[in-house]
């Protein structure tokens, strides 16, 4: 390993790091109201999905249908928050030019964005769907269920993120060399 990439990924990871933890806070300090960019795609993709109505008031998203509300604790941005450090930290930073490095910086949040919208609608639309069978079965909705649910399709879908991220850099670098640098679940 040479210095200049031994600098180069160490400066990359304490700037994913940090934006991280920058995002993390000004999360900590918004309201529902605040994460709209967040929020309303999937509630908006989501209601077209289940084709019911949405409505908004200071606490989220509203579908009277299925007595669902998308609010700050539904954004699902510690996924995103996880989604985006497993693609940053999976860039070889230390391959590309500096302008190239913070094209695939700022497309690594832009992934993780459009994957949180993905999940948060499989989420909506998947919970709307264990309302719709709980007559048949209560426990789709127990909150035990609902909590592994999640973390299932969070754990799941960073998986198949980072293989997915991996392949693309291996086919875009063209080099087997790259596999000594991640790895393998």
């Amino acid at each position: 390993m040479n210095k200049n990439m031994i600098n180069k990924t160490a400066f990359w990871f304490v700037a994913t790091v940090a934006t991280a933890f920058a995002l993390k806070y000004v999360h900590a300090l918004s309201e529902t109201q605040d994460l709209l960019m967040m929020i309303k795609p999937a509630s908006k993709i989501s209601g077209w999905i289940m084709q019911t109505e949405t409505s908004f008031s200071h606490a989220g998203f509203y579908f009277p249908s299925f007595d669902i509300n998308v609010s700050k604790s539904f954004s699902s941005f510690h996924f995103f928050l996880a989604a985006f450090v497993i693609i940053a930290c999976t860039i070889p930073f230390h391959k590309l030019k500096s302008h190239s490095a913070v094209v695939n910086f700022i497309g690594a949040l832009g992934v993780a964005y459009m994957l949180t919208t993905a999940v948060m609608v499989i989420r909506i639309v998947g919970l709307a769907t264990f309302i719709k069978l709980d007559t048949f079965a209560p426990w789709l909705t127990s909150y035990g269920f609902l909590i592994v649910t999640k973390a299932i399709l969070y754990i799941g879908a960073l998986f198949i993120t980072y293989h997915v991220v991996k392949r693309i850099v291996l086919l875009r670098f063209q080099s087997k060399s790259l596999m000594d640098h991640y790895p393998s679940f």
